[in-house]
């Protein structure tokens, strides 16, 4: 009898310990996920702040492609000339004023281009990045630097590895780009290969960088107007104040230039992610409240075997309370035990993946991770999450079964007759 009480006990120790461990795995997964992506939206998309102009600023911050479909009438109005250099200086000035608080502001060109190689035609985001802006991606690696180097002169390219494999390209080839300029006129020139760059999502690798000198070249654009501002704070707390203020000063002239901070700006990204940890999180919560109907009939099972035993206890003066907790303590003990051994697999999983993360090559799953290196990291919160589905859980799969053994007679309890 002993025996199989044990084996039981054991069954439920595994059902708890891998159910606690996929919950943890899952909660690492997703954080993990939800730092990649937003750390690769903060670098390369939107920066602390954004300061956009008035139709892009009107896009929905749901859009997918916010940040990475850009076109010419999503940027500022050549005609309205006087309003755009008031409201750049208007930044300007907002800049200086909180130098203090401001690291840097990347003033760049996002405009969607297409280049030729042979007979074959591939649509592209120009991206055309100040010397700041570079630097930081590439520190970050945000953007990272596969082969060559990055443009640092008129009439060069760096594209994605995906691009130079896809049209058979390699470093020094020439590809023609073809876009319409700020008069939405069609120009066109040829770009030197100088860099490939790769390690991101899919939609990370439609990018085409070069100087920002060589995209106003380009598109025939003043030295002192830009497509969007890309401000990095000191401190990303201070984004949605100062957002907020920058954006205040700049419909004082006119609204033709629009502030706003990351979070709001690219909601799509920013609220994505929280929204799949919630949904894996629920995914296991409900695997273990199937589990636990399972474990209910063998909680059953158990009482039904030592029902004498709970009997004698009734007879010696053992409140029904005291019983109830016997069979609550016994599944808890349980629970508490695999939770603790899950806790400990999780963690050295977590640390062995940590610092270099697990590849997983560039594939559709790259959009979903946003990356092509896939982080675990635990937080407090998930280890209470866990604590919190524990107890729940325990009380879940004893509550029936002892409360129906508590509420039956002694004599039925030492004559083994089974209600529960």
């Amino acid at each position: 009898m002993l025996r199989k009480i044990k084996r039981k006990s054991i069954f439920v120790f595994i059902a708890v310990l891998f159910s606690i461990l996929i919950l943890l795995i899952s909660s690492a997964l997703t954080n993990g996920m939800v730092k990649t992506i937003n750390y690769n939206y903060l670098q390369v998309q939107s920066g602390h702040i954004v300061a956009m102009w008035k139709a892009h600023y009107n896009l929905s911050p749901f859009l997918p492609g916010k940040f990475l479909n850009p076109n010419t009438s999503k940027s500022f109005n050549y005609e309205e000339d006087e309003k755009n250099i008031a409201a750049a200086k208007i930044l300007d000035d907002f800049l200086a004023k909180n130098s203090d608080k401001v690291d840097f502001a990347a003033k760049i060109i996002r405009r969607s281009v297409s280049y030729s190689v042979g007979s074959n035609s591939y649509a592209t985001i120009l991206y055309g990045v100040t010397k700041e802006d570079a630097d930081n991606l590439n520190k970050s690696k945000a953007v990272n630097l596969v082969d060559g180097k990055w443009p640092a002169k008129l009439g060069e390219i760096m594209i994605s590895e995906d691009r130079l494999q896809k049209g058979n390209l390699k470093l020094g080839d020439s590809i023609k780009i073809e876009s319409f300029d700020i008069s939405n006129k069609p120009v066109s020139q040829s770009y030197t290969i100088v860099g490939v760059y790769g390690d991101g999502a899919e939609y990370n690798g439609y990018f085409g960088f070069m100087t920002d000198q060589s995209a106003k070249k380009l598109f025939n654009m003043r030295d002192d107007m830009y497509d969007m501002v890309k401000i990095y704070l000191k401190d990303i707390n201070d984004s949605k104040e100062l957002s907020k203020e920058l954006d205040k000063a700049l419909l004082v002239k006119s609204d033709v230039l629009r502030a706003q901070d990351w979070y709001d700006a690219g909601l799509f990204f920013t609220s994505l992610s929280p929204t799949c940890k919630i949904i894996y999180q629920w995914f296991v919560v409900i695997l273990l409240l199937i589990i636990s109907v399972g474990l209910k009939a063998i909680i059953r099972l158990n009482i039904v075997s030592s029902m004498k035993e709970f009997g004698i206890m009734r007879a010696i003066g053992f409140s029904k309370r005291k019983c109830f907790g016997i069979v609550f303590l016994e599944l808890f003990y349980i629970c508490c035990t695999a939770a603790v051994v899950a806790i400990g697999v999780a963690l050295v999983i977590v640390n062995v993946v940590a610092s270099n993360g697990i590849y997983i090559g560039p594939s559709v799953m790259t959009n979903a991770f946003g990356g092509e290196y896939l982080y675990l990291i635990l937080n407090a919160s998930d280890y209470l999450f866990a604590s919190v589905v524990i107890i729940v859980f325990s009380i879940l799969c004893t509550l029936g079964p002892a409360l129906k053994l508590c509420r039956q007679k002694i004599i039925s309890l030492l004559r083994k007759v089974a209600v529960v």
